[in-house]
């Protein structure tokens, strides 16, 4: 199976981001770009594409900003927006609660917590 070698991260807070980045870092991956919201995200995702250069895998936050709003299912928009306009990552998406990462081992895990219940 082929490594991932291109990642993006939609996430609104910095901090979490580097958490990410740490976590793929100790599974051998590289760092995710960062994008702060949907429409970036969507842009780079799309940017990427048009260079010939796309994302392999999405991290996407559930919650951050949609047209300068804030919507706590921003992640679920994202993913839906990209089907309307029929791009795939390759290697599919991944939505990922970011506070589950630490104490982990570095792996992320689904959530354990009653708020996000997996």
């Amino acid at each position: 199976m082929a490594k991932i070698k291109k990642i993006i991260n939609i996430e609104d807070s910095v901090g979490k981001h580097w958490d990410i980045n740490r976590a793929l870092g100790w599974n051998g991956y590289p760092d995710a770009d960062l994008a702060t919201n949907a429409e970036k995200g969507i842009a780079m995702i799309e940017q990427a594409i048009a260079e010939g250069n796309p994302y392999e895998l999405l991290i996407t936050d559930m919650h951050f900003a949609v047209n300068g709003v804030d919507d706590t299912k921003a992640g679920f928009y994202v993913i839906e927006e990209l089907k309307r306009k029929e791009i795939q990552p390759g290697a599919g998406a991944h939505v990922c609660n970011p506070s589950t990462l630490g104490g982990r081992g570095g792996w992320i895990t689904r959530a354990g917590d009653r708020d996000h219940p997996g």
